[in-house]
């Protein structure tokens, strides 16, 4: 047949069967062609010829995740299981006809060796990445909301061999990494994604092999030689794995069950800890809300509403933490920030049941000031620092008596003898 163009006809075109680019039912023409990559891996599986990672507690093995035209393969630190991965992936393009495009694909490790990263890398002859990624336009290895890297937070590398903590973005010297504390040098580094053992390689005892761009200004130099007398204590021990440890916990162990509160609850307050809720400087750092009455605390009407004044700094805040902290009958400095507070609170020497209604009461706390300022925001009704912390020790005892065997005790009891009861032996 031809068309007509304008009154032209053009030349004799033949009809055909088939699938157009863009048609609704390409994506599925597509999903049963890659559904034979599937068959090849789950078979290599079978055979052991690869193996996949185990995840969740039933040990359940994970190999790959398909969604569309994306595909996610795992493996282990492994380069004769990341050889045959290829293979298999060579012989789906022999069989298909679809091209993979290696180079615009990427390998990321997840604890183990940059070095490793980058071997497996050259197998597969793609590029590396770190996490977080975006798949799919989702952020992939850490939640968007913040929960992720609240959690990263909490976590310090105690160092051993080194060969799996980079040196600047990694916590392992201190409370926080060394690229937020000597931004200028990192800027100017060329070993940003290389780990401590590289760095430390080849140098004297006390001494570390840094390199940067370009020659130091003077002011580049007093920072360069503070971080060397900071790293000359530093000894690797080549027989230790690097290991994590939990910074907010008196054992050093993160563990989810060991949590007695709410979970919106831990997540807020870790979210609070942060900086990362709500507050109206934050909603004003985002341009929900203009500078001027409506930016200022809805308590003072005076100072601007960060989490450090809501949480912890004004009057009606620090009045309730003395409350409950005469509650568990001690005295307080009030610290300068929320980081400060939790690392004091969650370096604590208390056992058992103790430790645990000594770490609830702390989420209890916050949950319950926040509450305190909602109804205050949105109820127009203004609470007492007195009925908030009775709101604290009620919240506490009901979360106590939900997870432990201790029903005897009534809420008023927790309330009026928390003396007493925090002295039992589970």
């Amino acid at each position: 047949m031809s068309i007509l163009i304008n009154g032209s006809a053009t030349s004799e075109c033949h009809n055909q069967k088939g699938l157009r680019q863009g048609d609704p039912l390409s994506p599925f023409l597509f999903n049963i062609v890659v559904e034979a990559l599937n068959i090849l891996l789950v078979r290599a599986r079978e055979l052991n010829i690869i193996k996949g990672t185990k995840i969740g507690a039933n040990g359940v093995i994970l190999s790959h995740l398909q969604f569309a035209d994306d595909t996610i393969l795992f493996c282990n630190n492994d380069g004769a299981e990341m050889a045959n991965i290829k293979r298999i992936l060579r012989y789906f393009q022999l069989m298909s006809g679809l091209k993979i495009n290696f180079s615009e694909s990427s390998l990321c490790g997840v604890r183990i060796c940059h070095l490793d990263v980058s071997n497996l890398a050259r197998v597969m002859g793609c590029k590396v990445e770190t996490l977080p990624i975006k798949y799919l336009g989702l952020p992939l290895g850490n939640a968007s909301s913040g929960t992720g890297s609240i959690i990263q937070a909490g976590f310090k590398v105690q160092v051993g061999s080194g060969q799996e903590t980079l040196l600047w973005d990694h916590i392992w010297l201190g409370e926080v990494a060394l690229k937020d504390v000597y931004l200028r040098l990192f800027r100017i580094s060329t070993q940003k994604d290389q780990v401590i053992s590289v760095v430390k390689e080849g140098a004297g005892e006390g001494s570390w092999n840094l390199h940067f761009g370009r020659r130091l200004y003077d002011w580049e130099e007093l920072q360069k030689v503070e971080l060397q007398q900071r790293l000359q204590n530093v000894a690797l021990d080549y027989s230790k794995k690097d290991t994590l440890q939990w910074i907010w916990s008196s054992n050093k162990c993160f563990s989810v069950k060991s949590n007695l509160s709410p979970p919106k609850v831990e997540i807020f307050s870790w979210l609070a800890v942060q900086g990362r809720v709500a507050t109206r400087s934050l909603l004003m750092s985002k341009n929900v809300i203009q500078e001027g009455p409506l930016s200022k605390c809805p308590f003072c009407v005076t100072f601007e509403e960060t989490p450090e004044h809501l949480f912890l700094h004004y009057q009606f805040s620090w009045n309730t933490w003395s409350l409950i902290l005469r509650w568990w009958q001690m005295l307080w400095v009030c610290p300068p920030s929320l980081v400060d507070l939790t690392n004091w609170w969650f370096d604590n020497r208390f056992k058992s049941l103790e430790r645990h209604i000594w770490e609830v009461t702390f989420f209890a706390t916050l949950w319950s000031l926040w509450l305190a300022r909602n109804d205050l925001v949105f109820n127009n009704v203004l609470r007492s620092a007195c009925e908030v912390g009775d709101q604290i020790k009620t919240r506490v005892a009901m979360w106590m008596k939900a997870k432990f065997v201790i029903k005897v005790y009534s809420v008023e009891d927790f309330k009026c003898f928390l003396g007493g009861i925090r002295k039992l032996k589970l």
